[in-house]
């Protein structure tokens, strides 16, 4: 994510990339508060999710950031 974020701070200007990234965190702290979950629910999900799981969950995450103007692209490393 450093390398990433670097290009973007260098692409978009440190200003504006900077009030990005103050938006990022305003956005998931408003969803961590609004769904809290605890580590012990975090680790359950990681240790006993199939790709299936995975899809879904990624699935539904997208469906989250575009609702908030934010396309998520990944890659699978299967």
């Amino acid at each position: 994510m450093t390398q990433a974020n670097l290009i973007i701070h260098a692409l978009l200007g440190e200003a504006f990339a900077n009030r990005l990234d103050s938006a990022v965190d305003d956005i998931v702290s408003q969803l961590i508060r609004s769904q809290p979950v605890s580590h012990e629910q975090i680790r359950e999900v990681i240790n006993h999710s199939d790709a299936q799981q995975w899809a879904g969950i990624w699935s539904e995450l997208n469906g989250v950031a575009k609702n908030l103007g934010i396309e998520l692209k990944g890659t699978c490393a299967a």
